[in-house]
């Protein structure tokens, strides 16, 4: 029969643990369901069910050997953070990958900032001036944070 401090114990690591885990793997077959969205009207079904299964699997793959490993002592521990590991390199990816999309597609409706990035132009990309409510925003922004009109390059006339 278990103890109490084991059941103790037991809960502090899962707390411990918790970001590398369900978190995680939402994350991740979320990332496969909008790409399975995305994709699914760009290049057709079986390309983007293909995606989405990867991503589905990955995540399941991931729950599957957490949940084989965990109680199996330090050995198990370490296995764990390795796993979560792999899981936070996977989510990161997505991430950078939904960012470069999100880049792209802002470059190709906003004309002026794609030619400012295109010419180096450190002045018109260093911050934006939003040419509704006068706020400046950092570089890389593509919306105001103030009102939400969309920033272009043009409107950076401090």
């Amino acid at each position: 029969m278990a103890s109490p401090d084991s059941l103790l114990a037991v809960l502090w690591l899962r707390g411990l643990l918790s970001p590398f885990g369900h978190g995680t793997w939402t994350a991740v077959m979320a990332a496969g369901w909008w790409r399975w969205n995305r994709r699914s009207a760009e290049r057709g079904c079986y390309a983007a069910c293909m995606a989405a299964t990867l991503y589905a699997a990955a995540a399941i793959g991931l729950h599957f050997l957490w949940d084989a490993v965990a109680g199996t002592g330090s050995l198990g521990l370490l296995l764990q953070l390795v796993i979560g590991a792999c899981g936070l390199w996977l989510l990161r990816r997505l991430i950078r990958q939904g960012t470069g999309e999100e880049i792209r597609a802002l470059l190709r409706v906003n004309p002026d900032l794609a030619q400012a990035a295109a010419s180096a132009e450190s002045d018109a990309l260093a911050e934006l001036r939003c040419a509704g409510c006068g706020t400046v925003s950092p570089r890389g922004a593509g919306y105001c944070a103030r009102c939400g009109q969309a920033l272009r390059a043009g409107d950076n006339k401090g």
